[in-house]
């Protein structure tokens, strides 16, 4: 995935068997890794393939990456 900037303007969601989960707009997050922890610490997550979706508009790049969310 391309680099993030914690200026940088992002829109994020993430799915889980095609129910979106979280959503995120604003600046404020710097990694990939960020991100991803925000996503698993959603109160309420059922575990499973989470398809996260970001679109970075301050760098004009869209991808989508995929991980595991296992039940605690």
């Amino acid at each position: 995935m391309a680099n993030i900037n914690a200026t940088d303007n992002l829109f994020a969601s993430a799915t889980i068997m095609g129910r979106q989960v979280f959503q995120f707009a604003g600046s404020g997050i710097g990694s990939l890794g960020e991100l991803i922890n925000r996503v698993r610490n959603t109160p309420g997550l059922m575990s499973g393939l989470v398809t996260l979706t970001v679109r970075n508009t301050s760098q004009g790049w869209s991808q989508s990456r995929d991980f595991y969310l296992a039940a605690v």
